[in-house]
């Protein structure tokens, strides 16, 4: 449950929010193509979003049936819970590594899965890899 809101986010609708906050007006098709999944898996994700008011949709005159996607003012707050969640998440999970050994996890992760997925939604910056302090 996030903090003032009568929600619960799933992983991947985190995930959908993340990436219409980083690509305003991005439409289906692209968060589809982004994620590795077929648009219509996602729009159950995307319809929850949209009634709790996180997600407005706006027809693109440039193309018949598509439709940008931006953020509401409530989702960039609780995109806000979201970010300390996951930093309070990854802290715990690296927590026996020290800073230099999370670095080089990190990129070598990232390498791993850079290999094997399509898209760059394996993208890892929250974790901060080229941070210099150690």
């Amino acid at each position: 449950m996030i903090a003032g809101f009568d929600i619960q986010i799933t992983p991947v609708q985190a995930g959908i929010l993340v990436l219409i906050d980083e690509n305003p007006g991005i439409s289906l098709a692209e968060v589809a193509h982004i994620l590795d999944v077929e648009a219509p898996t996602l729009v159950k994700s995307v319809s929850k979003l949209r009634e709790a008011r996180f997600i407005t949709k706006k027809e693109r005159t440039s193309e018949r049936r598509a439709y940008s996607l931006n953020l509401s003012d409530n989702a960039r707050t609780v995109l806000g819970e979201i970010e300390v969640r996951l930093k309070r998440r990854d802290d715990k999970v690296l927590a026996a590594l020290s800073k230099k050994e999370r670095k080089l996890f990190i990129t070598l992760l990232q390498r791993i899965l850079a290999s094997n997925m399509p898209s760059e939604a394996w993208r890892l910056d929250h974790l901060h890899p080229n941070d210099s302090s150690d």
